[in-house]
């Protein structure tokens, strides 16, 4: 496909992503477990319960959104593994068009970064040890299973108020449940900004030194 000089990203009207995004992260995950303890209920039907767990799922895709969308921003190195992303791989730009928009490459990764869905958390746990060389999924078996459980939960949460495809109310999402996942969540936003921050610190190392520094 190739992209004529007119080319302008659709989502330029996207809010930049929020520096800071980890202590965000770890604030708002405060403020979630106490509203665990202050409004969930011990039976897993109840609304409030569905509302604590749609939010938890909010802050954890915010989260994620903030941190990959902006290490791909600051790092030509994270920019050129996301273009192997659906929607990147096939593209093909002009040389008039890049000297036209010299930021062409990374205006679209922006783009197509934004246009994904970052609860979609197999994807984007992919996306991460391709780009920082770490998974954030949980390694253990029955924790991962628990968290990628919980995007189909998430699912009819949010467009089925709590009831699956075959009518069946979702039942499970105790305070317990909550307070688990929430604590899954919360190592897998550490396991990012770890991976992040080293991936940071081996360019450093790795860069090359100015002969003229110190001349």
């Amino acid at each position: 496909m190739n992209v004529v000089p007119g080319w302008m990203p659709s989502g330029c009207d996207e809010p930049e992503p929020e520096p800071g995004a980890y202590g965000i992260f770890q604030e708002a995950m405060r403020d979630w477990k106490k509203n665990v303890v202050e409004l969930s209920t011990m039976e897993g039907t109840g609304s409030r319960n569905r509302m604590l767990f749609v939010t938890l799922y909010s802050i954890l895709e915010a989260y994620l959104s903030d941190t990959i969308i902006g290490s791909a921003m600051e790092d030509v190195g994270v920019q050129r593994k996301m273009l192997k992303l659906e929607g990147l791989k096939e593209k093909q730009i002009s040389l008039e068009t890049i000297l036209d928009k010299p930021d062409i490459v990374r205006e679209m990764v922006k783009t197509t970064l934004q246009g994904l869905s970052f609860h979609k958390l197999a994807q984007v746990n992919g996306m991460c040890e391709a780009a920082f060389g770490k998974p954030i999924l949980p390694g253990d078996r029955d924790e991962r299973a628990l968290v990628m459980k919980s995007i189909d939960k998430r699912h009819d949460c949010v467009h089925r108020n709590g009831v699956t495809k075959d009518g069946t109310k979702q039942d499970d999402i105790t305070s317990d449940y909550l307070l688990k996942l929430g604590a899954l969540f919360e190592n897998m936003g550490v396991t990012l900004d770890t991976a992040v921050r080293q991936a940071q610190a081996q360019k450093f190392v790795e860069s090359p030194v100015d002969d003229n520094q110190g001349a």
